[in-house]
């Protein structure tokens, strides 16, 4: 009673098959999910391939087969209705009795919300990725191991260099500041402030050969970009 409490009562999925495919038991908000994706009222002791559509009962006689094989099984679904996308996350696991496989068991969760926060996370870091490779100031950062990992458009325009050739060179720094002695106080200058400073102005070659004076500023320490260790922007 208690357990079958806990099952009508959580927001997922549950249902167990026998090796045939019959449906042994499903819990409430299982039928009521059947019946708002494929618009059928699925019924005990019947095979579920037989109830739900064609077009998915194979993909799901696959992902049974292994499961019934002694496999867990994991999947992501995306499901259409009323031009509404729907998403589950599904955990098919065997269940044994005295070592042997009897049938399989199903744990569906709807993770829709989850899906469609995702998105507008990726949405949103993918228009500031635009902004940044398009903003009309030099944008650079680098990684704890001080590799530069972005190199903008505006890089590209005032020092000639494509990201490519700049973008995980270790060498990146003798290109733009060839000059040893000018490279390890540029280095050693900004370590001192803590890279974090204002409008300092360092002198570089581009790859033209002309010396292109930029202001850089660094406030990496206080907006901090993950995956960035430092980063700065600069003006020609």
């Amino acid at each position: 009673n208690r357990l079958n409490a806990v099952l009508e009562n959580t927001t997922d999925i549950v249902l167990s098959i026998d090796l045939h495919y019959n449906l042994l038991t499903i819990n409430e908000c299982g039928k009521n999910e059947f019946n708002k994706l494929f618009g059928i009222d699925v019924e005990i002791g019947k095979n579920i391939l037989d109830q739900i559509p064609k077009e998915v009962s194979q993909i799901w006689k696959e992902r049974y087969d292994k499961a019934l094989k002694g496999e867990k099984v994991i999947s992501e679904e995306k499901y259409l209705k009323d031009s509404n996308e729907y998403y589950s996350e599904t955990v098919i696991n065997p269940i044994y009795s005295e070592k042997k496989i009897i049938g399989a068991v199903v744990f569906s969760r709807d993770i829709t919300d989850r899906i469609f926060k995702e998105k507008l996370i990726y949405q949103s870091e993918e228009r500031m990725r635009n902004l940044a490779e398009n903003m009309p100031v030099m944008l650079d950062a680098f990684d704890e191991e001080m590799n530069i990992i972005v190199w903008n458009k505006e890089c590209e325009r005032v020092t000639g260099y494509r990201a490519d050739e700049i973008i995980g060179n270790p060498h990146a720094m003798e290109l733009i500041y060839p000059d040893s002695d000018y490279r390890e106080f540029v280095l050693s200058d900004t370590a001192e402030k803590g890279f974090y400073f204002r409008n300092l102005e360092y002198t570089l070659l581009s790859k033209n050969g002309d010396k292109k004076t930029i202001s850089w500023s660094n406030i990496s320490k206080d907006v901090k970009i993950p995956g960035w260790h430092i980063w700065a922007i600069g003006v020609d």
